[in-house]
């Protein structure tokens, strides 16, 4: 297995300045693939730690924390009628 780095540019301010940054990808080999697939739609917790020249990567699936955005009845403005003033 590698770990593969890859530079890549965002262009802002119409192209006048650039961003760089780097991202970091693993290649796993195809017998772990039938594998994998099946946790592909999940979001993971991650967890490096780094011996002698061992790297140790632990995933823990992370909780579903989203919740439904719907505002409270107390914080929805209330429509407000004025007298006026004739």
């Amino acid at each position: 297995m590698k770990i593969r780095r890859k530079k890549c540019k965002k262009r802002y301010l119409n192209g006048k300045y650039v961003y760089e940054y780097y991202q970091y990808s693993i290649g796993f080999p195809v017998y772990y693939h039938e594998s994998i697939v099946p946790l592909l739609e999940t979001d993971y917790e991650m967890y490096l730690a780094v011996e002698n020249k061992n790297i140790y990567i632990a995933l823990e699936a992370r909780e579903n924390v989203s919740v439904p955005r719907k505002t409270p009845e107390k914080n929805k403005k209330k429509k407000r009628f004025y007298k006026s003033k004739i």
